[in-house]
């Protein structure tokens, strides 16, 4: 998705994989299969960050640039 890049930290929070490319995608879950302190450091990791991103934080975002943009204090 376009968000990947703010979402996910290749390595800490998940495996970012090219998409279309289903051989990256299981090489990147037989690693987490393989590599048990990896794959619960990724899901810790991932569960910190999770309250960052629900609709109503990313709403309040949303609006908080609306009414920057509105006073002049941050430009699109």
């Amino acid at each position: 998705v376009g968000a990947v890049g703010d979402i996910v930290d290749n390595g800490k929070t998940g495996i970012v994989v090219p998409p279309e490319n289903a051989k990256a995608l299981a090489e990147a879950i037989k690693k987490l299969i393989d590599d048990e302190k990896l794959r619960m450091s990724i899901g810790e990791e991932a569960l910190q960050k999770v309250p960052l991103y629900t609709i109503k934080s990313q709403a309040q975002d949303i609006a908080d640039a609306i009414k920057k943009t509105e006073k002049g204090e941050w430009q699109i």
